[in-house]
Formats: C-alpha cells, sequence, structure tokens
C-alpha cells in the first residue's frame, strides 16, 4: 500500500513576500507578487540584517560547517516563525536553514564559503 503524504505546505507572509515551508519535505520556496522569488534574494532580504554569530561544527547538520546568526532587533526574530523550527530546509542546493526561534543556522554546501565567514 502506498503511502499518501501528511505534510501540510505552510504558507506565511513576511517581509514583502510569501513563504511556503514544509518540514515533511523539507521544502522552501518564496514568492513576491511579480512571482517565484531566487531562493538566495529572499533569504538576504529576510535575514540580511542579522549578525553572524559564530560558525559552529556541523553535527547533524546537512554540512560540516553552520553559521550561526542572531537577530539584531528583538522583532527581527518573528522572521523565523515563517520556518518550522528544529527541521533543516533546503533553500536551493547550495544552502540549508534551520532555526530554533532565536538562532538562525544557516548551512551552505560549499564549505569554503562557510568557513570564509568564520
Amino acid at each position: 500500500m502506498r503511502q499518501v503524504p501528511t505534510c501540510q505546505h505552510r504558507l506565511t507572509k513576511t517581509a514583502e513576500m510569501a513563504i511556503l515551508a514544509c518540514a515533511d519535505c523539507d521544502l522552501a520556496e518564496f514568492w513576491c507578487t511579480t512571482g517565484r522569488l531566487d531562493p538566495t534574494e529572499a533569504i538576504a532580504r529576510l535575514f540580511g540584517e542579522f549578525e553572524l554569530d559564530s560558525t559552529l561544527e556541523g553535527i547533524g547538520a546537512p554540512s560540516p560547517v553552520v553559521l550561526a546568526y542572531r537577530p539584531t532587533r528583538p522583532a527581527d526574530a518573528q522572521r523565523l516563525r515563517a520556518f518550522p523550527a528544529h527541521r533543516w530546509l533546503r533553500i536551493d542546493g547550495s544552502l540549508w536553514l534551520c532555526h530554533d526561534g532565536r538562532t538562525l543556522l544557516l548551512a551552505p554546501v560549499d564549505v569554503s564559503l562557510a568557513r570564509s565567514f568564520g
């Protein structure tokens, strides 16, 4: 018997875009009034003002190195709510995202990129 997916794709509006995120299928898509947004542009819009807090060993992450970011203003942490907490979501072929409600974790597939920030 074939299993039917039980995922629910949740749509959230924030930072003048709509975000479709699903923890069950590791999906993250970004939309604006003119259509689908480039994931890199969307992440920059959402988290461009966050500060790099530390570079961590990526234990359990999809990359050996993880970049931890904190919001510069407490209100900016609300943007994290558009994504399910404690789940790695593939943003595109080169970046994964996770958070705990306060800290944004980005795991670039290209480890040399991550190390250049640390």
